[in-house]
């Protein structure tokens, strides 16, 4: 990524010290913890989304569950797998218990999602697939039946080549496709705009980092002269090798762990 640093409308902006732009969509219809946890802190938390979703396959993820004893268990890596599973949860099967269906996850949020969607989830303080992957093949004994894992199209294949190296047989099912969020830009100029750059920026995945791609090579938003924290490694992998500074990588991909990446 080749950064445009001649750009007037930046030089123009002053920095907005101990502001904060989170690149995620803020939880609705309750506090969101993660600007909750950093105005604890004295921190001043924007979110801007740079993601939607489709959701997909939910007839057939539906089937699944409702014949959910010929899997050993489920495993999450994200909350927009789990709230797709919600919804294919089809009417016949909606008096389903699944809690005794042995489920992983990936972080907190996700964690606590699923287990408000009913399900035992087993965090097991894994912060990425790698170290879910790891912490699965010690716990997990059953290799007679296949794992089920509803994920997205834009998925790392690192948890998947992992378990089945160890031997175990997964049923992946695509249940949402990410796609751009097309108001980014407007967003990040209108923030700028009125309340200044921020002094930090927060990436959550991946694809955030390459659907902001044109508001940083155009110089809008600066992110040589910010400090730029990745939610986890795999993120942290995608700004270094889009050439973007690091100041930072949450340990944890949890409210907590970005707190601690401040520091």
């Amino acid at each position: 990524m080749v950064y445009s640093r001649m750009s007037t409308s930046t030089h123009a902006t002053k920095l907005s010290k101990k502001s904060v732009l989170l690149f995620r969509a803020p939880k609705e219809g309750t506090t969101d913890l993660f600007e909750k946890e950093l105005r604890e802190h004295k921190y001043e938390p924007v979110s801007i989304p740079v993601l939607d979703f489709n959701y997909i396959n939910i007839d057939k993820l539906s089937q699944c569950l409702i014949q959910y004893r010929d899997y050993s268990a489920i495993v999450f890596t994200s909350q927009r797998a789990v709230e797709a599973t919600q919804l294919s949860i089809s009417d016949s099967s909606k008096e389903v218990n699944y809690s005794d269906l042995t489920c992983y996850v990936v972080g907190g949020s996700t964690c606590k999602a699923a287990k408000d969607a009913g399900f035992n989830a087993v965090y097991g303080d894994a912060g990425n697939a790698e170290k879910l992957a790891e912490y699965i093949t010690t716990e997990e004994k059953c290799r007679d039946k296949p794992i089920l894992y509803p994920c997205g199209n834009l998925r790392r294949d690192t948890l998947s080549k992992k378990l089945k190296e160890a031997g175990f047989c997964l049923n992946e099912i695509e249940v949402y496709e990410t796609v751009r969020n097309k108001s980014i830009k407007l967003k990040v100029e209108e923030l700028i705009q009125h309340q200044g750059l921020p002094e930090y920026v927060v990436y959550f995945s991946p694809s955030g980092v390459q659907y902001t791609e044109d508001i940083v090579s155009s110089g809008i938003l600066p992110l040589d002269q910010l400090k730029v924290i990745a939610i986890g490694p795999t993120t942290e992998k995608e700004l270094r090798e889009k050439d973007i500074p690091v100041y930072s990588v949450a340990s944890i991909p949890d409210p907590e762990g970005l707190i601690q990446a401040f520091s």
